[in-house]
């Protein structure tokens, strides 16, 4: 046929299908290809986003593996301390009898508690590391593909697999020397310390497939993302000339769907830095063992997350009426917020985290604009124990400039923990405390006594310091008894707690002596006190018809040495001066006496003395009891003797 007549058929064949037609066929093609596109672009994101959500439970269930090892440390620690505690009886001259054996004076509940939550936590960790190997539907875990740098961390000779077998082993046996028997306790402690050296090597390969899981995690979602680009553009080019308004959609749905991979790979990032930023810290606060400590970690906290902020941590006193500053930024230090007392701190009434913008604001704290340094921005972040604030956590920037969503975020996350560690710290030396107390007298004990010392020496208070021993005790005993011995010591603390004041910490020291501290009083005072407790006592014992006896005292104040020990000592010598001059009498420290304008040799008595006669002041115009310790004949460290 010639070339002119075929061209011409074929014109007119075009011409004889209609163009509806030809457009219908196109369309078709191109929805059937756009629909293909869409297709294979949700299958691709759904089984994407399933990866991702397996290898994020794989990465979580990784991550917490780390900390479990830590917890499995700390309760085969506790459990050997617990197991290790005994005891040497003592002889019948008070020394250590080691030809018997030693007593345990450990807690066996205890340890059997601690030999429970060990056993249980091995057998997570030898759960969670199975299911990451191998799968486990009770974790949510699927049988992994195993990358080759998977493989290289768990199998290698010595790398993870075996360290945490080791690792697990280790603690079964810490579990299978439970029992107080001194003969397991080097066997035992070898255990510990193997268990000590392979963690922080767990730890390191732990920290490695960490890191492998957020790079396969990584990889899909970029995976993804190439493959969603290359089929939206393929799908494009091909059917953008036939129906470019059918194809919007569905480019937009293929863009809303690279968002969401996109949004999820940001969730997962913020989700892995937030978990990281919670055991790190979690992990710091869980070795601290006093609030020290705890205030140090919180002060690398925020030099962390707020470097450039003022921030500081206001901690509610013993007396619940003040807040003081515990720890500020390293750094630039605090904002020095003028608050003082827990109710006229917003964040803490509302109990909840409070963010200014700008000290301008009409409805700021009415604290915030009391800050030098002109406008600023702020966040109060309560600090909460068991449902109640115990402090607040305040940061102050640039006007508005506060700190962004992780910040603040993060800034929650440290007032929280700090609360729990620090409350935590509180309650469990409240109750130490509680069983410091002597049961005898009902009085402090010589360490509670030491504390409360402590704690006005740090606060720069002015206090004295009283000693006081029974006279005659051992003559009492063996006369009337022990049970006599023993009412009358009782006697003499009840006439103690009866006549001081409710800011006086009376104590006993050991055997029949006391010691009182008068916080804010001077010498002056704390020898009229000594005197009223003296006429309180020889009321008391007529008044209850018991056995007759006295006490002798030695005081001091806070100026005689730069150690609780050293006053301890010079009033101690005190003491020992009044034993000397007859008993029944208050000696004071001279140089005490000297530093109040007081002659250093005066001597008052209280009383009888031991042989009933009545005693005077050798000097009736000087009106103190006083003693100068520089004569005494015996060193200030010798107990005096009854």
């Amino acid at each position: 046929m010639p070339l002119s007549r075929r061209i011409a058929s074929d014109a007119s064949n075009r011409r004889r299908v209609p163009l509806s037609r030809r457009f219908t066929y196109r369309y078709l093609v191109a929805l059937a290809i756009v629909g293909l596109t869409a297709f294979i672009s949700f299958a691709s994101a759904s089984r994407s986003l399933e990866r991702i959500d397996e290898k994020s439970r794989q990465l979580e269930k990784a991550a917490g593996q780390a900390a479990r090892l830590y917890r499995i440390t700390g309760l085969a620690e506790d459990l050997n301390t617990e197991a290790s505690s005994f005891k040497i009886p003592e002889g019948a001259d008070g020394n250590p009898d080691k030809t018997k054996p030693a007593e345990f004076v450990g807690d066996r509940n205890r340890i059997e508690e601690l030999a429970s939550q060990l056993k249980q936590e091995v057998n997570l960790l030898r759960q969670t590391e199975a299911g990451l190997l191998n799968g486990d539907s009770a974790l949510k875990l699927q049988a992994p593909d195993m990358t080759s740098r998977l493989l290289e961390v768990y199998y290698e000779p010595g790398q993870l697999n075996q360290k945490l077998t080791n690792f697990a082993n280790a603690a079964d046996q810490v579990v299978a020397l439970k029992a107080p028997d001194g003969s397991k306790t080097s066997s035992r402690l070898a255990q510990v310390q193997l268990l000590q050296q392979t963690q922080n090597e767990a730890v390191r390969d732990i920290e490695k497939t960490v890191g492998i899981y957020r790079d396969e995690i990584s990889s899909i979602v970029s995976a993804q993302g190439d493959a969603d680009a290359l089929l939206l553009l393929g799908g494009l080019a091909m059917a953008v000339t036939v129906a470019l308004v059918l194809f919007r959609p569905m480019a937009h749905k293929i863009r809303s769907e690279t968002t969401q991979l996109e949004e999820a790979e940001k969730i997962h990032r913020e989700n892995n830095e937030r978990q990281s930023f919670r055991t790190s810290l979690s992990q710091a606060l869980e070795v601290t063992d006093s609030e020290d400590e705890v205030l140090a970690a919180v002060g690398r906290a925020v030099l962390e997350i707020i470097p450039e902020n003022k921030a500081e941590l206001l901690l509610i006193d013993s007396t619940q009426a003040h807040l003081r500053k515990a720890q500020v930024n390293p750094t630039l230090g605090g904002p020095g917020c003028p608050v003082d007392s827990p109710t006229g701190c917003a964040a803490i009434r509302r109990g909840q985290t409070q963010v200014f913008e700008s000290s301008r604001m009409l409805n700021v704290c009415p604290k915030l604009p009391e800050h030098e340094g002109g406008a600023c921005s702020a966040v109060c972040v309560p600090v909460m124990f068991s449902g109640q604030s115990i402090g607040v956590l305040h940061s102050v920037g640039k006007d508005n400039q506060p700190p962004d969503h992780t910040q603040i975020e993060r800034l929650t996350v440290l007032a929280s923990e700090t609360g729990n560690r620090t409350g935590t710290l509180r309650v469990t030396q409240m109750t130490e405390l509680q069983a410091s107390t002597d049961g005898l007298t009902g009085l402090l004990n010589r360490r509670s006594l030491e504390s409360k010392a402590r704690s006005l020496m740090l606060d720069e208070n002015a206090f004295s310091v009283a000693i006081a021993d029974l006279d005659h005790f051992k003559d009492l005993n063996d006369t009337y008894g022990h049970e006599a011995g023993d009412r009358a010591l009782r006697l003499f603390a009840k006439v103690m707690k009866d006549n001081l004041r409710p800011g006086d910490i009376p104590a006993r020291y050991g055997g029949e002596e006391f010691v009182v501290l008068l916080p804010d009083t001077n010498i002056h005072e704390a020898l009229a006190a000594l005197e009223r407790l003296q006429s309180a006592l020889a009321i008391e014992i007529e008044q209850v018809q018991s056995m007759p006896f006295t006490a002798s005292w030695g005081l001091t104040d806070h100026s005689a040495g730069s150690t609780f020990d050293e006053m301890i000592a010079v009033a101690d010598a005190a003491l020992y001066s009044a034993k000397r001059a007859g008993r029944n009498c208050i000696m004071v420290d001279g140089e005490a006496a000297a530093a109040h304008g007081e002659a250093s040799e005066a001597t008052r008595w209280s009383g009888e003395g031991p042989e009933g006669d009545s005693h005077r002041s050798p000097d009736p115009d000087i009106s103190g009891a006083f003693a100068n310790q520089h004569q005494m004949e015996q060193p200030l460290n010798e107990t005096p003797k009854p």
